[in-house]
């Protein structure tokens, strides 16, 4: 439930809309409107679709939980706190990744199948297919510095009350480096990809 819950929140799913807007030349017509095109992505796009999870998914989950004897999660405010403040940065990690894959539809017509390659590595070091914790220790060494389990297995080894402070800090500090690089990688592409677009006339 907390993987579930958690991944709907974290989750920005932009790559096909980037890959949409760019083949399809929708992108034009958001260039014409005053806010960024990932702006509006991510208030239509995402934000919609948390509230909805939230408005929805949430009171679902809490009655199984209240219902049920096997599933304990911590009661500490620190872990639900610092849970909170992961799930923002999840989200902001998971975006800023989005739209460098997405944007790479500039070059490429296969941004969609890189996508899913992300996606699978993502399962793997991101916690969705099983807990990091199961896997051997070399591999979660390499987990720990890659941004796939800091946009999702993170927060959820939080909420569970499994980390230290001290691995708190180090798992959201990365989200934060993790956040700054890929935003800047983005924001490069974007720039460079936006003169190659309009060089052909879209």
């Amino acid at each position: 439930m907390a993987v579930v819950f958690t991944r709907h929140l974290v989750s920005a799913w932009l790559i096909w809309d980037w890959d949409r807007s760019i083949r399809t030349g929708d992108l034009s017509f958001k260039l014409l409107k005053p806010l960024d095109p990932l702006h509006q992505l991510i208030g239509i796009e995402t934000l919609g679709w948390k509230f909805l999870v939230v408005l929805v998914v949430f009171p679902i989950a809490a009655v199984f939980l209240a219902a049920s004897s096997l599933v304990r999660y911590s009661t500490n405010p620190f872990h639900w706190a610092t849970y909170l403040l992961s799930i923002v940065l999840a989200l902001l990690l998971n975006i800023s990744l989005d739209s460098v894959v997405g944007v790479l539809s500039f070059w490429t017509t296969q941004s969609r199948n890189l996508s899913g390659l992300v996606t699978g590595i993502g399962t793997f070091l991101g916690g969705w297919v099983a807990p990091l914790a199961l896997f051997p220790a070399e591999f979660q060494n390499v987990a720990n510095v890659l941004p796939f389990r800091q946009a999702l297995a993170l927060p959820i080894e939080i909420l569970m009350g499994r980390l230290t402070p001290e691995a708190i800090g180090f798992g959201m500090f990365m989200q934060v480096i993790w956040i700054a690089v890929l935003f800047a990688a983005y924001r490069m592409l974007w720039h460079r990809g936006l003169r190659r677009y309009d060089a052909v006339g879209a």
